[in-house]
């Protein structure tokens, strides 16, 4: 019988330990119901771009979440503006002059208790120095960009008139400076006008903010216009 009350006595000890050691390990824990999302939107040509900030739900699923003050999202020290949309929830955005953007810049979120976090970021404009002709033959196109970083992917888009015409849709690489599109890939146009989108999808996870998730995107869209034919 003592035995047995000893066994039970040392049982007891080792759960409560086992019980405290899980709660203390789960205090050291963060348990993140929100997270930040930023995304940096635009388009060569334009005279503004756009800045946009949401706060995403802890398991990534369902809309952004409205901010309770004094909880806010700033860039450089400035506040972004409460919206809504129809999908996606609240958003915070501003509007910037992209001629004047060009560098470093911080974008804070500051939650409800008062906690700040901090993501820097470096943003340089994408610029397509190749002048396109009006009408282009079907032989390869060099395209020359600058502020573009060897290696970088670009989504390289063309569409063409045609109702039956799959057009182009892909990434590539940026190779010293230079994207190549082929006349193999031409091949998949027809003659005619066709609208050129360069893209840079740039994506990455947030660096500073001592959240798990949230990250960065930043969308440049170059556009131009040109006829292709056959020789």
């Amino acid at each position: 019988m003592a035995f047995s009350r000893i066994l039970f006595n040392s049982l007891v000890v080792i759960g409560f330990t086992i019980i405290i050691s899980s709660c203390k390990g789960k205090d050291k824990e963060k348990t993140i119901d929100a997270y930040p999302e930023y995304k940096i939107i635009a388009t060569e040509g334009d005279d503004n771009l756009a800045v946009i900030a949401q706060l995403k739900p802890g398991d990534e699923f369902g809309d952004a979440i409205s901010l309770t003050p004094p909880s806010a999202f700033l860039l450089d020290g400035e506040l972004l503006v409460a919206d809504t949309a129809k999908f996606g929830g609240f958003f915070y955005e501003l509007y910037k002059p992209i001629d004047k953007f060009s560098g470093k810049h911080t974008l804070t979120y500051r939650s409800e208790d008062g906690t700040v976090s901090n993501e820097e970021f470096l943003f340089e404009p994408l610029t397509l120095t190749t002048v396109l002709p009006e009408t282009f033959s079907r032989k390869d196109m060099e395209l020359e960009l600058t502020g573009a970083l060897n290696k970088e992917v670009i989504r390289i888009v063309m569409v063409d008139t045609s109702f039956g015409s799959e057009g182009l849709n892909y990434t590539d690489t940026v190779q010293n400076g230079k994207l190549l599109i082929t006349a193999w890939k031409l091949g998949n146009l027809v003659d005619g006008p066709v609208q050129l989108e360069l893209m840079r999808e740039y994506e990455r996870p947030l660096e500073h903010n001592g959240y798990w998730g949230g990250k960065m995107t930043v969308d440049y869209t170059i556009r131009r216009e040109f006829t292709l034919k056959s020789d």
